[in-house]
């Protein structure tokens, strides 16, 4: 198994991103599993949705941080 923890949020750009996963694709035994408990987009917004219904301001996508889209995670 292969478990990641907010370790790719933390990559500048959504290349070297999709280096790190190509990574741990790569050193994950065959029938392994990979885990990302990373920082995504969608919940992300999602949370800012409640958020904004109970009249709080939204959060901000920290300078440090670069949350994993969906989209792009699933067509690579």
């Amino acid at each position: 198994m292969v478990y990641t923890t907010r370790v790719l949020v933390n990559l500048p750009t959504w290349e070297q991103q999709k280096k790190g996963i190509a990574e741990c694709l790569r050193v994950t035994k065959k029938k392994g599993t990979v885990v990302l408990s990373e920082g995504f987009w969608e919940p992300f917004c999602r949370l800012n949705g409640i958020r904004h219904m109970l009249g709080l301001p939204p959060l901000e996508e920290p300078d440090f941080n670069r949350y994993i889209k969906k989209h792009r995670l699933m067509t690579g």
